[in-house]
Parts: structure tokens; sequence; C-alpha cells
């Protein structure tokens, strides 16, 4: 149900926070897939790294079906 995401993480004395800004299809039910992306991001980062995430914020920006593509210049 999410379409792009842009991750923004910062630490602080209480630990890393993440901010998540998303664009999620509009079948997709938000406040549960919402709550599935926080459930696996904080899964993986306490996995792969190793440490707890003191907070976890998801900002939906937009409900839309178009999936953009950045095209790289070379």
């Amino acid at each position: 149900g999410v379409r792009g995401v842009k991750v923004f993480v910062t630490h602080d004395e209480q630990g890393l926070k993440v901010m998540l800004r998303a664009v999620i299809s509009p079948e997709s039910n938000v406040p549960s897939v919402s709550a599935e992306v926080q459930r696996r991001v904080h899964e993986y980062i306490k996995n792969t790294v190793g440490v707890e995430l003191s907070h976890i914020h998801i900002l939906v920006e937009n409900i839309s079906n178009e999936f953009k593509t950045k095209h790289r210049v070379e």
C-alpha cells in the first residue's frame, strides 16, 4: 500500500528517531498500513543495527495511485 517514502533519521539523548514521509495508495487502510510500517521499521532496525528506536513518526503526505520515479541524469 506504500507508493513512495522518504526517510529522515536523527539522534538525541533519548536515542534514534525515525521520520517517514509516505505516499499511500487510496485502496489501502491508512491506519493499518502506518502501523505495519512502524512495526517493520522498528523490527528491522532492532535486528540489523541492534539499537532500540525512541520514536517512529509517519507522516502521510499524499494518497495517490501515481508512482513517481526520479530519473538520473548522467
